[in-house]
């Protein structure tokens, strides 16, 4: 089952992505955004929609995520905006 949070509601995001992060993910927060590193990737998240995240045969970013669906089972989420669409395996 999968949950998509609108990128406005960023309560509701920070926890999804904690989730998603689970044990092996370690968190960092600010005003701007959340990011999470699991030592070979990373995923940020930013309040204004920007997307970035790395791993080692490739990097993505984009600043125009208006959602993000999470599939926790699965271990992916999936961004979505108006010109992207991103799907990030947790490693």
């Amino acid at each position: 089952m999968s949950t998509t949070v609108p990128v406005d509601e960023w309560d509701r995001m920070t926890t999804e992505l904690r989730t998603f992060a689970g044990e092996e993910g370690r968190i960092e927060e600010s005003d701007d955004g959340i990011r999470v590193d699991f030592g070979s990737a990373h995923v940020s998240l930013g309040r204004d929609g920007r997307v970035e995240t790395g791993m080692p045969l490739h990097d993505f970013a984009t600043a125009d995520a208006v959602a993000v669906e999470f599939d926790h089972n699965a271990g992916v989420f999936h961004v979505r905006g108006e010109h992207t669409t991103y799907r990030f395996e947790r490693p």
